[in-house]
C-alpha cells in the first residue's frame, strides 16, 4: 500500500515528510489544478527529504492542449528537473479532441528518461477512458494518476476496477480526485493500492484583509497545506 501526498509550498513538503508518506507530488498553482513547480522548490525538498519526488510539468492552467511552445517549455522543464533528484515527471496533453496526444507523449516519455514518466489526470477528461488507457500503454507510459475519468474517484471506482482489471498488470493506477480519510478504505477493498492525496487545508496569510487577485471571489492571499492529521489517519487505514 502506498500513499502519495501532493504539495504545493516547502511547509507542505516538511509536513509529509515529518508523516514519512510514501511518495510526493510537487506542484504550483493549486487554484488551477496544479502547474509545474520553481527549479529551486525541486531542489530545496530533494535536499530535505529522501522521500522518492515526482513534479508535475504543466506550462499553465486549463486544457491540456498545447501549442508548439507550450511544448517547447514542458520538454525544457523536463530537461532541467532531470538535474534535481526528482525521481518522477507527472505531465500529459490531449488533442483539440480530448484524445490523447499520442505523439507528443512518446516525447515526454522519451525526455523523462531514465526518470519514470506519470501520465496525469488529463486522462479522466477524454471520452473513451479504457481505450485511451491503452493507447497510453502502447505510448510507453506504465503509470497514471486517475479519478477513473470522472469528477472525483468515488464517482469513478467503476471505471477504476475496470482499468485495473484490464490494465492493471502492465499500468499503475494511482488513485486521485478527492481521496481522504473517510474513503481510502474504499480504494484498497477495492484493490487499488496506490492512492494520492492532497490531504489539504487552507491558511490565510497574516494580510487576510487584501485581495491580490480580482477574478477571484475568496480571499486571493489563501494557500494549501497539507493537513499532518489527515495524512496520519489515511496511514492508519493502509496499515491496517
Amino acid at each position: 500500500m502506498h500513499l502519495e501526498i501532493c504539495c504545493y509550498n516547502f511547509v507542505s513538503v516538511r509536513i509529509a515528510h515529518q508523516q514519512a508518506v510514501d511518495a510526493i507530488e510537487l506542484c504550483s498553482n493549486p487554484a488551477e489544478g496544479g502547474c509545474t513547480p520553481s527549479l529551486a522548490l525541486i531542489e530545496k525538498t530533494v535536499e530535505h527529504t529522501k522521500i522518492p519526488l515526482g513534479v508535475m510539468v504543466r506550462p499553465r492552467g486549463g486544457n491540456f492542449v498545447y501549442d508548439a511552445n507550450d511544448k517547447v517549455i514542458m520538454l525544457r522543464d523536463i530537461e532541467h528537473i532531470k538535474k534535481t533528484g526528482a525521481r518522477f515527471i507527472v505531465a500529459g496533453a490531449l488533442t483539440h479532441e480530448n484524445e490523447i496526444d499520442i505523439e507528443f507523449t512518446k516525447r515526454l516519455v522519451e525526455t523523462s528518461y531514465p526518470l519514470m514518466f506519470r501520465f496525469h489526470r488529463a486522462i479522466d477528461v477524454v471520452p473513451n477512458y479504457l481505450r485511451s488507457m491503452s493507447m497510453l500503454i502502447e505510448s510507453g507510459v506504465t503509470s497514471v494518476l486517475t479519478s477513473g475519468g470522472e469528477q472525483n474517484a468515488i464517482l469513478g471506482l467503476t471505471n477504476l476496477k475496470e482499468a485495473k482489471h484490464y490494465f492493471g498488470h502492465s499500468m499503475q493506477l494511482v488513485v486521485a480526485g478527492g481521496v481522504r480519510s473517510n474513503n481510502a478504505l474504499t480504494f484498497l477493498q477495492a484493490g487499488m493500492h496506490y492512492l494520492h492525496s492532497g490531504a489539504g487545508t487552507v491558511s490565510l496569510s497574516d494580510s487576510s484583509k487584501l485581495r491580490f487577485n480580482s477574478m477571484v471571489s475568496e480571499n486571493s492571499n489563501q494557500y494549501t497545506l497539507c493537513d499532518g492529521e489527515e495524512i496520519r489517519a489515511i496511514k492508519d487505514l493502509l496499515i491496517q
